[in-house]
């Protein structure tokens, strides 16, 4: 099975809410056929930094974690990484299987 790297911003009141939103928009995009690639793979989420940084830090370190397997999310069976934003919204992460 082949996996992608995958990179969702979205917004909530809360993290879990944000991260609903982020799997309905790749719903929305991708279909629910499956493999899409895409964080709506995932089930859950784990907080990977809690101090809010800007878009481009955070994808930094998101592809950090994942490039030096990092095993809170080292394979597409993992949770989501979660980091908040400086713009109130989360950047979420992983692995998917495509």
């Amino acid at each position: 099975m082949s996996r992608l790297d995958f990179y969702a911003v979205a917004r909530g009141t809360t993290p879990d809410e944000a991260f609903r939103t982020a799997v309905e928009t790749a719903r929305n995009t991708f279909g629910t056929g499956g493999r899409t690639g895409s964080v709506l793979e995932k089930d859950s989420w784990v907080v990977a930094d809690t101090a809010p940084l800007p878009e481009s830090e955070a994808i930094q370190i998101a592809e950090d974690l994942l490039s030096d397997a990092d095993p809170r999310f080292a394979d597409t069976a993992s949770p989501a990484g979660a980091i908040p934003l400086t713009t109130g919204q989360w950047l979420f992460f992983g692995w998917s299987p495509y």
